[in-house]
C-alpha cells in the first residue's frame, strides 16, 4: 500500500471547495486523507476531544460507503441509554459517545431532529430494532 500524501504545510487541494459528481455520496478517500493531515497538522489529539474529530472523519467515510437512497447511515453523538438490568447482575446504561444507525432513509431526519418525531408519529411505520455493539 502506497503512503499518504504528504501535503505542504498550507496546500489547498483542488477538490476542496468544489462539490461532487451530480449523484456522487462517497466521500473521496483522497478528501479523507487530506482532512485527516490537516487535523493532524492543526488539532491536538492528545486529548479526547481532539481525537473525536479524526474518529468523526472516518465515521463520514464510514457513512458516505454504507448509505443509500433506501438506507441512511446516521451518526448520533452522547446517546443516552437507559439503565437496564439483565439477568444476575449484570446491567447498562449511560451514555454511547456515537451511535450508528442503518434504518430506512425516511427516519434520518427524526434520528437527526429527534424533537420532530412526536409531531409527526404517521410517518412511523412498522416496529424498528437496533443492534448495539
Amino acid at each position: 500500500m502506497d503512503s499518504p500524501p504528504v501535503l505542504p504545510k498550507h496546500h489547498v487541494p483542488y477538490y476542496v471547495g468544489r462539490s461532487f459528481r451530480e449523484g456522487e455520496t462517497l466521500l473521496p478517500l483522497e478528501v479523507l486523507i487530506a482532512l485527516i493531515e490537516w487535523v493532524r497538522r492543526h488539532v491536538s489529539v492528545v486529548t479526547e476531544a481532539g481525537c473525536r474529530i479524526l474518529i468523526n472523519l472516518v465515521l463520514l467515510r464510514v457513512v458516505s460507503a454504507i448509505s443509500t437512497d433506501e438506507m441512511g447511515v446516521n451518526i448520533i453523538p452522547e446517546f443516552p441509554i437507559p439503565k437496564t438490568t439483565f439477568s444476575g447482575s449484570l446491567s447498562t446504561g449511560g451514555t454511547v459517545d456515537l451511535l450508528l444507525t442503518k434504518l430506512p432513509s425516511r427516519y434520518s431526519d427524526y434520528l437527526l431532529d429527534p424533537t420532530s418525531a412526536p409531531e409527526n408519529p404517521e410517518v412511523i411505520d412498522g416496529p424498528i430494532t437496533t443492534n448495539f455493539f
